[in-house]
């Protein structure tokens, strides 16, 4: 009956390492927004300019809009991946494992749903151009799920092959 409690016990504080490190994280993000917005979308849009002028397809920024030539796509606030990066830092956290192996997951998870989201936005530059009536189908439904996927994927990853080696030596 013990080890049933202590499990629980284990579950209940991860969940609310998860909740309070997201409420916190998301607080921080609102109050941010005003200071980063501009910083994250410029550097998400040059940064899918230039994978795309390594691909061979010509590409240009201006502020925040990606032009190229297969079309064009107005980068926002939604679409630098700060919200899915809040849900998986609080999933990190909430895993009691050392310090420096939840550094380790956030940094390895922030390129990991970086490269995701450069990808999302190269693709729809695709779909607008090939398949316009697509687009909102493949943008607010299909990417939104597959992000939220590759994050929980992209967690368990984390929590067994890095964050578990701890637990396991112990």
């Amino acid at each position: 009956m013990g080890t049933v409690f202590s499990a629980w016990r284990q579950a209940l504080r991860a969940w609310l390492w998860f909740l309070v490190s997201l409420s916190v994280l998301m607080g921080v993000l609102v109050w941010a927004r005003p200071f980063t917005d501009s910083k994250l979308t410029a550097w998400l849009a040059s940064a899918s300019a230039m994978l795309l002028r390594m691909a061979g397809i010509e590409a240009t920024v201006h502020g925040t809009t990606l032009n190229t030539s297969v079309g064009a796509l107005e980068i926002v606030r939604e679409c630098t991946g700060v919200y899915p990066m809040a849900l998986y830092i609080a999933a990190v956290l909430a895993v009691p494992t050392s310090w420096s192996r939840k550094l380790l997951g956030i940094g390895l998870g922030f390129v990991a749903i970086q490269l995701a989201n450069i990808v999302r936005i190269i693709s729809l530059l695709f779909f607008r151009r090939w398949w316009p009536e697509a687009f909102e189908t493949v943008h607010l439904v299909v990417w939104q799920s597959l992000m939220v996927f590759w994050i929980v994927l992209f967690w368990i990853l984390w929590a067994t092959a890095i964050a578990g080696k701890q637990r396991r030596v112990a």
